[in-house]
């Protein structure tokens, strides 16, 4: 099952959550907020609905899929600040093997990896 939570103040999405519950274990893989009004900490109203989601539904593990390892540095970067999120919810750090790409198709796998690199500038120099 698939599932998206946003949170919204005043008419105005600030968060959004998708997740994805299997075998009673509730996956976090995807997310993202705004910066605009973090006073209200939407991210952490998408968490617990996330989490009272995962109850309603009888899931055992609540799986936030991606993080630091936990002796990171807050210089890590980007990772750094979502990992000390998950980290603020009683997260116990699990290592696992990585993600890695199956290539089915070269030319569209190398046309979306030249995509994501040129949007990602554009992104940095807005």
């Amino acid at each position: 099952m698939s599932h998206i939570l946003v949170a919204y103040y005043q008419d105005t999405p600030l968060a959004a959550y998708h997740l994805f519950l299997f075998h009673n274990i509730l996956y976090y893989p995807y997310g993202g907020s705004s910066l605009e009004h973090r006073q209200v900490m939407a991210s952490n109203l998408l968490m617990w609905e996330a989490i009272r989601f995962g109850k309603r539904h009888k899931a055992h593990t609540f799986d936030m899929w991606g993080s630091l390892s936990p002796d990171y540095e807050m210089e890590d970067g980007g990772w750094a600040g979502f990992t000390r999120f998950k980290a603020g919810y009683g997260t116990t750090f699990v290592e696992m093997i990585g993600s890695y790409d199956l290539v089915i198709d070269q030319i569209l796998y190398k046309s979306y990896n030249i995509a994501h690199a040129a949007r990602s500038r554009i992104l940095k120099s807005l």
